[in-house]
């Protein structure tokens, strides 16, 4: 067997796959983030001292993000404005604005000789 290739070809490595009724990751993240998972005391109890009794998990990570965000970090602001008011659509320069998107039907065909071939 080739080094770094612990497996045949077509062989999974986990032929079992997930256990039947085990989430997957970004519905357990959504469940810890909406409440609808317990959290340890210990980080629970931070998020009433820090966010207030009502807050949820969701609420401590936008709270830290908008924190970073004044202070600075351009990838919190991005993350907070994006979600909050949605992304800026891309503007396409140029062209006819009446009628900005214009398909062409056309096909090329590109024929290639292979090198080495004769022009025969």
């Amino acid at each position: 067997m080739p080094v770094g290739k612990p497996f045949q070809a077509g062989e999974s490595g986990n032929p079992a796959g997930r256990p039947p009724g085990i989430p997957n990751l970004e519905a357990r993240v959504r469940a810890l983030l909406d409440g609808d998972t317990v959290l340890p005391q210990p980080i629970a109890d931070a998020i009433r001292a820090q966010c207030g009794e009502d807050k949820k998990a969701i609420d401590a990570v936008f709270i830290v993000g908008l924190l970073q965000a004044l202070q600075g970090d351009k990838a919190w602001a991005q993350f907070i404005i994006e979600r909050g008011w949605g992304k800026v659509p891309d503007k396409i320069e140029g062209g006819d604005p009446n009628n900005p998107v214009q398909v062409e039907n056309r096909l090329e065909v590109v024929l290639v000789r292979p090198k080495g071939s004769s022009d025969a």
